[in-house]
């Protein structure tokens, strides 16, 4: 069993990463810094950088976020973002997956997001719009049935959920 600390600590951001990518989470869910797909590599988020340019992926409500909070539970990088907004609260964990196969460890390229409910019926808006060169360039983007590829040369990156990707006021600008 997880042992989960309830212990907020201090900072804007939180930080999770498995040794192959490490990325900032704000506490209002967003991802302010991501290089990707390596650490050598430009920012596929970046609003610490570049509030406007930087691209994001966030999980907020429209309503507006009322409170947030950050944890990380115990003795891990697993990191959990608590927001509360008029409609209710959810509790978003991330985390970047490392474990030994093969060789001493593997380090999958994988950031894995799960939203959970807490109470009410918040409802949440997913924006992910990410960036390269710096904020220079958009992503291609095109959809399945249940993710978005995003694809700039060689790079490619996809969000895989089940929420529905055909609706533009639930997955962000796509």
């Amino acid at each position: 069993m997880i042992k989960m600390r309830r212990q907020k600590h201090i900072f804007n951001s939180g930080i999770i990463g498995n040794c192959a990518y490490i990325a900032h989470v704000g506490n209002d869910s967003n991802i302010n810094l991501l290089c990707w797909p390596s650490f050598e590599d430009s920012f596929v988020f970046g609003t610490l950088l570049d509030e406007h340019q930087g691209g994001r992926f966030s999980i907020t409500p429209p309503s507006g976020i009322i409170h947030s909070s950050q944890y990380y539970v115990e003795n891990t990088n697993i990191l959990c973002s608590t927001i509360e907004s008029a409609e209710g609260s959810y509790r978003i964990t991330d985390y970047a997956p490392r474990f030994e196969q093969y060789e001493p460890y593997y380090k999958p390229l994988i950031l894995i997001r799960k939203i959970e409910l807490i109470s009410g019926h918040p409802k949440v808006r997913v924006e992910c719009d990410p960036k390269y060169h710096f904020g220079k360039s958009s992503f291609q983007k095109n959809r399945g049935s249940n993710h978005i590829q995003f694809e700039w040369g060689d790079v490619k990156m996809r969000l895989v959920t089940n929420m529905p990707t055909s609706h533009s006021s639930t997955i962000g600008p796509i």
